[in-house]
Formats: structure tokens, C-alpha cells, sequence
């Protein structure tokens, strides 16, 4: 898989992510966003 392959896959995938996130963080953003952007780092 090519770098932008990969910037394709997550564009597509992150909303989702982030609203699955937010549920298991109670409603708390910044949490949900955290988590969601350390995944993706080590993704």
C-alpha cells in the first residue's frame, strides 16, 4: 500500500472512527480526538 493509498483509506474511515470513539469517551471531544489521532499515528 503507497502512502496516498493510505491517506485515502483513513479520509474515508476517520468520521467513523471518531464517532466511535466519542461514544466509548461518554461524549467527551478532545478524548475521542486524542485517542483517534494517536491510532492514526501509529497506523
Amino acid at each position: 500500500m503507497t502512502r496516498e493509498q493510505f491517506i485515502e483509506l483513513i479520509k474515508g474511515e476517520q468520521d467513523a472512527l471518531r464517532h466511535y470513539l466519542l461514544a466509548l469517551c461518554c461524549g467527551d471531544m478532545a478524548a475521542a480526538d486524542d485517542i483517534a489521532q494517536e491510532t492514526l499515528i501509529k497506523a
